[in-house]
């Protein structure tokens, strides 16, 4: 982890630190995640498709990726901001540390930024755009990247990308029968609707 790294706010404002394995460039919207706990729901759950997701507490992947507790079959989120990341889970469910699942997602990272600045910089403008740039070629053309987002900024194509391909069935005991709309349905929902 020794590539420059930094995220941009539309309003000017730039947190730095540094990226993992995969460099690239992240557009969307900033939010935060307040949890302790729950990090490969989030990273996993469609409604943050789109969106660079900030965590709050200052550890995150301590317990590794399982892969059972992922709401989506892929992670959802455009990037990802961590004050401190852990390569060493210690979980007996975990298949892959966090950082790594990460990189094989394709999801750029930005470590070590002031999560806590960031967070009070997102409660204090409410919904801001923001580019998550890893390398120092995305770091090159970030902020032109973030000015052209901006003014040409949609939600346009967010559904399709989260949304199932083909129509599915799940369980089958013969009760109550419903029909669900995928626009990027959450497995925890599923396992609701079954029970």
């Amino acid at each position: 982890m020794n590539r420059v790294a930094a995220l941009f706010l539309a309003d000017g404002s730039r947190f730095d630190g540094q990226g993992l394995q995969f460099e690239g460039l992240a557009l969307g919207e900033a939010v935060f995640y307040t949890g302790m706990t729950g990090y490969e729901e989030a990273l996993t759950d469609p409604s943050y498709a789109g969106q660079i997701l900030t965590f709050t507490y200052p550890m995150i992947g301590n317990y590794g990726i399982s892969g059972s507790a992922a709401q989506y079959g892929r992670a959802c989120v455009a990037g990802t901001v961590i004050k401190q990341i852990a390569y060493h889970p210690s979980h007996h469910l975990s298949k892959v540390d966090l950082p790594s699942w990460l990189d094989a997602q394709r999801v750029p990272a930005l470590i070590g930024a002031d999560t806590r600045a960031i967070t009070i910089a997102l409660r204090e403008h409410g919904t801001i755009w923001a580019a998550l740039a890893v390398g120092e070629a995305a770091l090159e053309r970030a902020e032109r990247a973030l000015s052209e987002f901006v003014r040409a900024a949609t939600t346009k194509g967010l559904v399709p990308s989260v949304a199932t391909a083909q129509p599915f069935a799940v369980g089958n005991d013969g009760g109550t029968r419903v029909t669900l709309i995928d626009c990027g349905v959450k497995r925890a929902i599923l396992r609701q609707l079954q029970e």
